[in-house]
């Protein structure tokens, strides 16, 4: 099989301008894990699109059967793809939410009838928007941290204090509010208001699930938990420990209940929580690769590339050769074992 990867960051998304820091290892991560994972499998040929800033003479080399599609200064990463997708089996994206860029790449290999490695882009509009997210869970009975409009609110609320763009990533861009200045300050600062929401500040332990889906199934891999703090009233995603104790019967059933209330999600997905004293709160879904699963080889002893394309053909052979816990430091760009 031919496949193409295209990590937004790494990969040609964002030639024209500077490329973030922490987006850019968090970026890495991901793609040198879906590399791993997808070299030690037979039968494949893996392109991946690269940033012409980050293009290595002898990344092919060491990786094996790689090739690198360069995207240059002057590119659009979504022509270039209309153009080479041709010439492949399947994509593979691994892309932000935000402005549509993730749905836009499914619609492009849903267009070209190549196979897709990831969710729908009906999907994707549904669990890339966090109000829509919300609202298809509530009417299933699933509880989820709701929203309110930014730009219809005049003043703050005690109730309200956590400000973050709707169809925003992980940590990017979330505010913690604690008064009347931080609310005009962000009013004043913030261009769009319309692409922002108000939530409620809920105190508890965040995990993340790492999760497979396909035809209204879902497969938990691992617990998760985040380790975020509050920085200068940002809110950070400093570190993740992947495969953690949690209640893996509760977070099953969860994944059980979203897989039929989303019935599109296929693939691999990342699902942020809470857990309260007033009980388990979705904070998202992340219909895509995240930073957790650059652990789960090292913690889980599995091949996560193998099981996403096992969905193709049916139910994933899930069997663990480890049990350990990775702890992924984003803030200090690296990850080790504990």
């Amino acid at each position: 099989m031919k496949i193409l990867v295209v990590e937004y960051i790494t990969g040609g998304g964002l030639v024209d301008a500077c490329l973030p820091p922490g987006l850019l290892h968090e970026g890495e991560l991901m793609l040198q894990a879906l590399l791993t994972d997808l070299l030690a499998l037979e039968s494949m040929e893996i392109t991946i699109t690269r940033d012409y800033r980050l293009f290595q003479k002898d990344f092919a080399a060491q990786r094996g059967n790689l090739t690198q599609l360069v995207i240059n200064r002057d590119d659009d990463l979504l022509q270039v793809l209309q153009k080479q997708l041709q010439q492949f089996d399947a994509l593979w994206p691994i892309a932000p939410e935000s402005d549509r860029i993730l749905e836009k790449i499914c619609q492009l290999a849903e267009s070209t009838g190549k196979i897709l490695l990831n969710s729908s882009a009906a999907a994707v509009a549904i669990a890339g928007d966090k109000q829509k997210t919300c609202a298809c869970l509530s009417e299933h009975g699933i509880q989820a941290v709701p929203g309110y409009p930014f730009s219809a609110s005049g003043e703050f609320d005690t109730q309200l204090r956590v400000l973050k763009p709707v169809d925003g990533i992980g940590c990017s861009d979330v505010y913690l509010l604690d008064d009347q200045a931080d609310f005009q300050r962000l009013q004043a600062t913030i261009s769009d208001h319309d692409n922002y929401i108000l939530q409620p500040y809920i105190q508890g332990r965040t995990l993340s699930l790492s999760c497979l889906f396909a035809d209204g199934r879902g497969w938990l891999l691992s617990c998760n938990e985040q380790q975020i703090e509050t920085i200068d009233g940002r809110f950070e995603l400093l570190a993740c420990r992947v495969n953690v104790q949690a209640d893996t019967g509760t977070c099953r059933r969860l994944i059980d209940r979203i897989a039929l209330a989303i019935p599109v999600l296929w693939g691999y997905s990342g699902i942020d929580l809470i857990v309260s004293d007033a009980g388990l709160w979705v904070v998202e879904i992340n219909p895509r690769l995240t930073t957790s699963f650059a652990g789960l080889r090292d913690a889980l002893g599995i091949n996560t590339a193998q099981l996403v394309l096992d969905l193709l053909d049916g139910t994933p052979e899930i069997s663990r050769s480890c049990d350990d816990s990775i702890v992924i430091d984003i803030a200090g760009e690296n990850c080790h074992a504990s």
